[in-house]
């Protein structure tokens, strides 16, 4: 059984099928966390992204860069990723 803190989520394979490989990260040093903001904060945060044809990650990814440059750190190193096209 597993441990309660492991935060993997098992799949069922189908008797005889093979399991499926693990997926590689997108980058080495990517971290997923989770970023609480009030709903008028969150308005603001989707009207800017929706102007600029951004994702609000890319927006709120600008603030990091931002915070970290003030603190005297590197910015991260973003792929840089135009609107999706219209296919």
């Amino acid at each position: 059984m597993p441990n309660a803190s492991t935060k993997r989520r098992l799949t069922k394979v189908a008797k005889g099928a093979k399991p499926a490989a693990p997926r590689a990260p997108a980058q080495d040093s990517v971290v997923h966390t989770s970023l609480y903001v009030n709903a008028s904060a969150f308005d603001a945060l989707r009207e800017i992204a929706f102007n600029q044809r951004r994702r609000i990650h890319d927006v709120v990814m600008d603030g990091v860069d931002l915070v970290l440059v003030k603190h005297g750190y590197q910015p991260t190193e973003r792929r840089k990723r135009g609107p999706k096209s219209a296919s």
